[in-house]
């Protein structure tokens, strides 16, 4: 039997920090979406490689699951991060995953 295309697709899942979810949260409620910005290490360049909007995007704050849509996907110099978040950022190329509400 054969998997079906959406069985296979890859989501994408991290862990975040209540007060970071909550800077995003606002973010939306201006813009209809938000950025999560990930260091450029190897990790991440591989799975921005198999992600293939739009698909499931899940945050995890503690125990607690935030669902959302991976709606976009790029990589952006170090210096496009907005200053809020620039302080976790260590690589100069920085990837970014755009999320709205599913």
């Amino acid at each position: 039997m054969s998997k079906s295309k959406d069985s296979t697709k890859t989501k994408f899942t991290t862990t975040i920090k209540q007060k970071y979810l909550d800077l995003k949260m606002a973010d939306m409620e201006v813009s209809g979406y938000f950025d999560e910005y990930k260091d450029a290490t190897t990790f991440w360049k591989t799975r921005f490689a198999n992600l293939f909007p739009p698909t499931d995007a899940i945050f995890l704050v503690g125990s607690k699951v935030h669902r959302f849509t991976l709606i976009e996907k790029k990589a952006i110099s170090r210096c496009e991060v907005p200053e809020k978040y620039i302080s976790m950022m260590t690589t100069e190329k920085v990837l970014v995953f755009r999320c709205a509400l599913l």
